[in-house]
């Protein structure tokens, strides 16, 4: 795990706007992690992130479990607001939240909660709610983006999301 963040109570925030990195402002993973939050009151976040590029909350290579807790609050310029997941990569969401992320491109914007580059997400439980993508052009995916990726949805929920074209889900490839 890489990146610039600071850790108070539970809550792993970003540089909240005031600075801005290319790839994954929050957490940038390339092995096996797993974004949990064990507290009665479930207040555990991964918020505040800012990508110039992808993934603005989790930049994600490799595996990524999120089974409590919830990654929020995060933006990007073109590609997941909430969690980028690249090529061969893997997000497993069993419980938990993706929610009020937001994808803004000066253009087109793809994926306001999560992203998927030829990877795989496996929704079991949890919730993908509230994120948005706005650009001058077309904007695609306001929950979840898929460009030749694979999405299992088993349970769990997607909802509330706005984009031009797909609101909850816009899948293209194979």
């Amino acid at each position: 795990v890489s990146g610039d963040a600071s850790r108070a109570a539970g809550i792993i925030r970003g540089l909240g706007g005031k600075e801005a990195v290319t790839d994954g402002c929050v957490i940038k993973n390339s092995g096996t992690l797993t974004v949990c939050d064990g507290s009665t009151a479930q207040t555990g976040k991964i918020t505040g992130g800012n990508s110039l590029s992808s993934g603005g909350g989790i930049y994600n290579e490799g595996t990524l479990n999120i089974i409590g807790g919830s990654v929020t609050n995060n933006t990007a310029a073109r590609y997941g607001g909430g969690i980028y997941v690249g090529k061969n990569s893997v997000l497993n969401i069993s419980d938990g939240a993706v929610t009020g992320n937001a994808v803004s491109g000066t253009d087109k914007a793809f994926g306001g909660g999560i992203y998927i580059c030829m990877g795989t997400v496996n929704l079991s439980g949890g919730s993908i709610s509230e994120n948005t993508v706005s650009g001058s052009d077309c904007t695609y995916g306001g929950g979840v983006y898929s460009d030749e990726g694979t999405i299992i949805i088993t349970g769990g929920s997607i909802s509330g999301h706005e984009a031009t074209r797909g609101g909850g889900i816009y899948s293209v490839g194979s």
